[in-house]
């Protein structure tokens, strides 16, 4: 794929440094990028009157930059989850997660969340889940105070899923705060996020727009004397050709995703934009 902005650059040509203006002098530039995902998991029926499943897995994620002054990402994921189906669904589980950049040690993640799914009316469905996660991050050379973004998080969620002979349509809204080790770290977000999942043709397609208003409780003296309010808007693209190519059991299946991301804050260091496009083939044996 190709990663417009991968530097993150801010908009503006001044941005803040000790409370005041420096001239920003990050590149603006695009950047190629190769990137793998491999999943495995296994299911397991459990012996109970209410269908309930078990389930193992395991993730490796990467990505490869081109550029040789942007990082190379690797996370490793296990996951386990049980999931009672019925008229109201249930589910529950943990994850562990370890990540490197450039090979190097970079964080550690735990988690845990419930959710359950339940019919409002015969055409509405709602979803409610909580999720909370302990994240520790590890000094890092060239990011200063990493190990102080070491945090605590919960996140709340509620999703309105409404399918229809055309599309599913879901709307989310959702809140979090994060309680980290360095207070500068501290935030509360909310967030609302609209999704439309269709199919024509062979073709799966997926739009998803949101909306997430971010503020931090203490500022960054280091660079502006005010907390750092951010609001972000995403839009995304996918589509996937699932009829694929089958050869022997296997499937494979070609996809191509876009990504636009924007984002106002109250400090100029934080006002950027950045999209992504990339393609590739899923294999599953």
């Amino acid at each position: 794929g190709v990663s417009q902005n991968a530097f993150g650059k801010a908009d503006g040509d001044d941005i803040l440094l000790l409370n005041l203006p420096v001239t920003n002098t990050t590149k603006k530039e695009d950047d190629n990028f190769m990137g793998y995902f491999l999943y495995l998991s296994s299911t397991r029926e459990l012996d109970f009157q209410t269908p309930t499943t078990f389930e193992l897995g395991t993730s490796l994620t990467g990505r490869d930059t081109e550029h040789p002054d942007l990082s190379d990402t690797t996370t490793l994921s296990f996951n386990a989850s049980l999931k009672r189906a019925g008229h109201m669904t249930l589910s529950g589980g943990g994850v562990a997660s370890y990540s490197e950049v450039d090979k190097q040690d970079f964080s550690r993640n735990l988690g845990m969340f419930g959710k359950f799914t339940f019919p409002l009316m015969n055409f509405l469905n709602v979803e409610q889940s909580v999720s909370f996660n302990r994240t520790i991050y590890s000094r890092f050379p060239g990011i200063a105070n990493n190990d102080g973004k070491s945090n605590r998080s919960v996140v709340s969620k509620t999703e309105f899923i409404r399918p229809t002979a055309l599309a599913m349509f879901k709307l989310g809204l959702s809140a979090g705060k994060s309680n980290a080790k360095m207070a500068i770290y501290d935030f509360d977000y909310e967030k609302a996020e609209f999704n439309v999942l269709s199919f024509y043709k062979g073709v799966s397609i997926s739009a998803l727009v949101s909306r997430q208003w971010t503020r931090y409780k203490t500022p960054n003296t280091f660079i502006s004397s005010k907390a750092q309010k951010t609001s972000t808007n995403e839009a995304s693209l996918n589509l996937r050709y699932v009829d694929g190519i089958v050869s022997g059991g296997d499937a494979y299946t070609p996809f191509m995703k876009l990504s636009f991301s924007d984002s106002s804050s109250n400090i100029p260091n934080y006002r950027k934009n950045g999209s992504e496009v990339s393609v590739g083939v899923e294999g599953s044996f």
